[in-house]
């Protein structure tokens, strides 16, 4: 059995697991005053033939608790899974976990406009390449999560607001992260400029649908997907149902460009989101 039919696809998605830092999705309703939430993710890979389990995939733990009247700490905690049904390939079931990511929100929660801070600790781990290599599938973009030697900082503004009084609503996040990578073989720093906009509806019974555009732009010469792109983008399409405190959710992604449109037909999510207040 042949899991990684090209080793060009390989290098391609190992640098783009080193040139993005980004972390938390950005389909979740975590912005109230704390949350806990869990989200599995399992991308769709033609050169895997289906012979993955359906287990392979991240699992992405996170929470959210509040310091005062106008500020909440975050931490983001990924893990992947990586499994093949083919009983003729030789390797144990390989499981790894991420870089953690430690953020710090604040602003007026009546103000629709917020700022977070936050740091990726360079936690992952260079073993398991197979579980590394579908958790960063998983997350398209996201995926530095699973990047070993790798750190970031990132600074961004978070803005949600009512446009009716339908329910209709828009949510917007904006910011500059810079990162770095520091290995054996190379050595890299870099600087993007992301953005995620969508539009939404909450209606009065709980539910919500969503979708929008993430996209990342390369602000240096080690941020470029390649010689003459700098830019990716992804649309998502998400539903969700609250009730009470407790918002489970669907969430698709379809990458629109290369590099990722290449190698992922799409990746589909589910997620478990419980609001503290």
């Amino acid at each position: 059995m042949t899991i990684i039919k090209s080793t060009s696809v390989f290098i391609l998605l190992t640098f783009s697991i080193l040139s993005n830092l980004l972390a938390q999705s950005p389909w979740l309703n975590n912005t109230g005053a704390g949350f806990f939430s869990f989200e599995f993710s399992r991308p769709k890979v033609p050169f895997f033939n289906g012979e993955e389990s359906f287990f392979s995939a991240s699992y992405d733990i996170a929470g959210g608790v509040t310091i005062g009247d106008q500020s909440e700490l975050i931490i983001d905690l990924p893990i992947a899974h990586f499994n093949a049904k083919n009983s003729d390939f030789d390797f144990d079931p390989q499981t790894t976990i991420g870089n953690i990511y430690l953020g710090f929100r604040t602003g007026d929660r009546s103000n629709p406009v917020r700022g977070e801070f936050g740091v990726l600790l360079p936690t992952a781990s260079d073993d398991n390449e197979l579980a590394t290599f579908i958790g960063a599938l998983a997350m398209p973009n996201r995926e530095e999560k699973f990047a070993a030697d790798s750190w970031g900082l990132t600074a961004k503004l978070r803005g949600e607001d009512i446009i009716n009084d339908d329910g209709l609503f828009y949510r917007a996040n904006a910011g500059l992260l810079y990162g770095q990578v520091s290995s054996d073989d190379f050595d890299l720093s870099y600087l993007y400029l992301d953005f995620v906009g969508q539009i939404g509806i909450r209606s009065e019974g709980g539910f919500c649908g969503v979708f929008g555009i993430s996209s990342r732009t390369g602000l240096n010469d080690d941020a470029k997907y390649s010689a003459d792109d700098s830019s990716s983008f992804i649309a998502g399409i998400g539903v969700s149902y609250r009730s009470n405190n407790f918002e489970p959710g669907l969430t698709v992604n379809l990458p629109l460009d290369d590099p990722f449109k290449d190698v992922i037909d799409n990746v589909i999510s589910v997620s478990f989101l419980y609001h503290l207040n």
